[in-house]
């Protein structure tokens, strides 16, 4: 199958992604402590109650693969928000494949 090869680059957040069907956050933790990565989820629910955040755990010495494809992740600018509790010794990636 073919793939789009992630770049990979130090993370330092905020970022944002352009999402897609087969697109994926790829965080590689080569820090000495688990990192949180936090995506963005727009909007109110139907008592309007903000929508709860993805939250996603990357332990140290790790990598996680982050699915971007579903629609209730992007913003009005049709983009992902991204944030990570800590940058050091974390880089990312966003893998179409």
């Amino acid at each position: 199958l073919p793939s789009t090869l992630p770049t990979f680059a130090t993370a330092v957040g905020p970022d944002t992604a352009v999402p897609g069907q087969n697109t994926f956050l790829v965080v590689k933790n080569g820090g000495g402590a688990p990192i949180t990565v936090t995506i963005d989820v727009p909007g109110t629910d139907e008592l309007g109650n903000a929508k709860p955040d993805l939250v996603v755990s990357v332990v140290n010495a790790t990598e996680r693969w982050i699915p971007l494809r579903h629609s209730s992740l992007v913003q009005a600018s049709g983009l992902v928000n991204i944030t990570y509790s800590a940058v050091t010794s974390v880089t990312v990636g966003v893998l179409t494949t």
